[in-house]
């Protein structure tokens, strides 16, 4: 039996507590999929204790829920490692607090020019980033990793795969780097790097991306990778004011396979 209490009445989005003998808390997590607040069942959720899954649902303060006798020990799991890769010339690498000068550069305003957020413009903003980035890893909906050359060790942007849903088997990529080492191909090695290791370790079939229409060169990059442009989200983004458009790309499993098949094949007959 489990007690769901919640803090802020009606509201499963807030915080709450699951109520289990004292000899399984160590082996509790809870991954809310959905919330119903008009409705008298408010949520629902799965349960892993000891290794076993269990569906449960989430009911007004005070109420006690029945976890359902048939446990799920063969569903998939959500969690997703944050791997380490290396590259001819990269290594991409979870984030450290170290990391935090190197990503509040002075360059970032221009950087981030595409962005869908204004440019930081404190400290703090970095430290919030790179919380953020161990919050997802925690989570395990994805990953941010940190960029940086093999030979001199130094950094020059990160790679992001978030988003990830095991039901739909999709994900989004996304990726920021210096101006120092944009027009060197980085970006493209870095981004398949990072997609060789989800379609490889993954049963993924889905990844999506969106780009500023004006940023030229992450089209580019996108179509290397062998994204195909699915149609464009007009006025989807306003920072400081200013309105702009994005494109939305996929990338299927299929899709991948094909590149990487004429990517050896062009190898192999130059």
């Amino acid at each position: 039996m489990l007690t769901v209490e919640q803090n802020a009445q009606g509201c499963v989005s807030e915080s709450w507590a699951a109520s289990l003998p004292e000899s399984d808390s160590n082996f509790l997590e809870v991954f809310v999929t959905r919330q119903r607040a008009s409705e008298p069942v408010l949520g629902e959720a799965f349960v892993i204790i000891g290794g076993v899954w269990f569906d449960v649902c989430f009911a007004p303060k005070g109420s006690t829920i029945l976890a359902p006798p048939a446990s799920r020990s063969d569903a998939p799991c959500c969690l997703l490692p944050t791997p380490t890769l290396s590259t001819a010339r990269l290594r991409l690498r979870p984030f450290t607090e170290a990391d935090t000068d190197a990503v509040f550069a002075p360059e970032a305003t221009h950087v981030m020019r595409y962005w869908d957020a204004p440019p930081w413009h404190e400290y703090a903003q970095a430290e919030r980033f790179l919380a953020r980035c161990q919050q997802m890893a925690q989570e395990g909906s994805g990953m941010r990793l940190a960029i940086e050359r093999i030979t001199g060790g130094s950094f020059i942007g990160w790679c992001t795969f978030m988003n990830w849903d095991p039901t739909y088997r999709s994900a989004m990529l996304g990726y920021c780097l210096d101006e120092t080492a944009w027009g060197q191909g980085f970006a493209t090695e870095a981004a398949g790097a990072l997609l060789t290791w989800a379609f490889d370790s993954l049963d993924l079939n889905r990844v999506q991306s969106e780009v500023d229409t004006r940023n030229a060169a992450s089209d580019r990059v996108l179509h290397k990778l062998g994204f195909l442009r699915e149609g464009t989200l007009r006025e989807n983004c306003i920072v400081n004011g200013e309105v702009s458009d994005s494109w939305v790309y996929g990338l299927l499993r299929r899709d991948w396979a094909m590149t990487q098949n004429l990517r050896d094949s062009n190898a192999k007959h130059p």
